[in-house]
């Protein structure tokens, strides 16, 4: 029997979808490029040349803007140095320097770490053989409640502050009654505490009191 003949119109099945190109391209640059393509190039040539090699496809206003970016590289030559000397850390993009963002000061975050190490050897591991995996740093800030933190807004620092600022003025000047000249403040979509992350209900405003 031959086969029928169809009319044409498609009979079921996935549909394809063609992607379209990437109109963006965004670069990113590890601590290897950073020193010998950029920073390097830059000490020897003007920083004209220095884009012109490293970004020739920029063009327009967003030379100004890579521009300041091998500024900030050049700033930070010390940093970038430090990073490429250990094969470990070349090919990073970023590396947060010890102390930085973080609850914790310098010297508590020293003492978890050597904290964690004698725990090590008293289970009989030595030094070289005990490295915190991502699972176990993750059961060690569950076991302890931690966790990663971020400020609720900008200008947490400023704002305390100046809370404290003004409780000396107005107990210097002894005034009695204060009025709220700011009464709202907006808050992020998530918020991040030493537990655990909540969820604000709406992004509507909310009211804070000085006092």
């Amino acid at each position: 029997m031959a086969p029928t003949q169809l009319d044409g119109r498609r009979t079921g099945g996935t549909k394809k979808i063609k992607r379209m190109p990437k109109k963006h391209k965004n670069l990113y640059h590890t601590y290897e490029k950073k020193l010998h393509h950029i920073v390097n190039w830059r000490k020897e040539h003007s920083m004209e040349s220095a884009i012109d090699t490293c970004f020739p496809s920029v063009a327009g206003a967003k030379r100004t803007t890579v521009w300041k970016q091998i500024l900030r590289s050049e700033s930070q030559r010390d940093h970038i140095t430090m990073a490429c000397s250990k094969a470990r850390t070349r090919d990073m993009r970023t590396l947060r320097k010890q102390g930085i963002s973080t609850t914790l000061t310098r010297i508590a975050e020293e003492n978890i770490a050597q904290w964690a190490m004698n725990v090590a050897l008293e289970q009989g591991l030595e030094a070289n053989q005990f490295k915190a995996s991502p699972s176990w740093m993750k059961g060690f800030m569950k076991r302890w409640g931690l966790a990663i933190r971020a400020n609720l807004a900008d200008g947490e620092k400023a704002r305390a502050e100046f809370k404290t600022s003004i409780r000396k003025v107005i107990k210097d000047n002894r005034i009695v009654e204060v009025f709220n000249g700011i009464n709202y403040d907006y808050l992020p979509k998530q918020t991040m505490d030493n537990k655990v992350s909540r969820l604000c209900g709406s992004r509507r405003l909310v009211t804070t009191r000085i006092a």
